[in-house]
């Protein structure tokens, strides 16, 4: 008789794995101004007001955008406060680090090698400058100005006729009319540096001949080309003929009837 060895009864280990689990809440406050220099003001200045001490960089905590902090920023230069908000956004949009308006030369700025272009003056020939601030390695903001002007500006026409050899301002096209007596208007141009009377020629219209002679000295138009008859040999008052001179007035004459 073959005996059995009873069944071992069977070996469990059970190991324990303690979890611990952290949890990290979204929009919690950011450790604020407790590094700045002890001129700082204990909250952010407004823009532009006064301040002392100069150079100055404080920086202040404004919250959260999307678990990433904000922060502003207040520069001390030349007597006034410059500040600038910067932070995150959810994307879309990208964050906007420019500030609204062209900083001070010298500012305090936080990301070097940025660079924020903005719209300076307007200029005589209605064209606006540039302005470009850049964020130096320094932390500083360089600010430089791009002008654009009108080359070379254009010249004005005096308001009367000018003399035949008065001094000028030469530019492109500078051409210059102005009523004459005569038919045509007289033409200056800009030449050298002098002005310069310039022949012209124009077409004249017709002499308008009116019902009843007019007479001489009365006004018509220096410009009409043309003379004119009126017959009045039945009433006695002879074949009359008239030309409207280039000063601007009749001149009638009498001439003997036909026949």
């Amino acid at each position: 008789m073959i005996r059995r060895k009873p069944a071992r009864a069977p070996f469990v280990v059970t190991i324990a794995l303690a979890a611990s689990a952290a949890a990290a809440g979204c929009g919690g406050s950011v450790a604020g101004d407790g590094g700045n220099p002890s001129a700082c003001p204990a909250a952010l200045p407004s823009a532009g007001s006064a301040c002392g001490a100069s150079p100055l960089a404080c920086e202040y905590s404004n919250g959260t955008s999307c678990g990433m902090a904000n922060v502003s920023t207040a520069s001390c230069v030349g007597g006034a406060w410059d500040v600038a908000h910067y932070g995150s956004t959810c994307n879309p949009p990208p964050p906007s680090l420019c500030p609204s308006s062209p900083p001070p030369q010298g500012g305090f700025c936080s990301q070097a090698g940025q660079q924020c272009v903005f719209e300076g003056a307007v200029d005589e020939c209605g064209q606006t400058s540039q302005i470009t601030a850049e964020c130096s390695t320094s932390y500083q903001w360089e600010v430089s100005t791009a002008a654009v002007s009108c080359n070379p500006p254009p010249p004005g026409c005096p308001a009367t006729e000018p003399t035949i050899g008065s001094a000028c301002a030469d530019g492109p096209s500078t051409f210059c009319d102005y009523p004459s007596l005569g038919c045509c208007p007289a033409t200056y141009s800009c030449q050298g540096g002098t002005w310069q009377h310039l022949p012209s020629s124009c077409n004249p219209p017709p002499l308008v001949c009116p019902s009843a002679p007019p007479a001489t000295g009365d006004a018509c138009s220096p410009c009409a080309l043309g003379s004119c008859e009126w017959d009045l040999c039945d009433t006695g008052g002879g074949l009359l003929q008239g030309q409207c001179s280039p000063v601007g007035a009749w001149t009638v004459q009498a001439g003997p009837c036909p026949g």
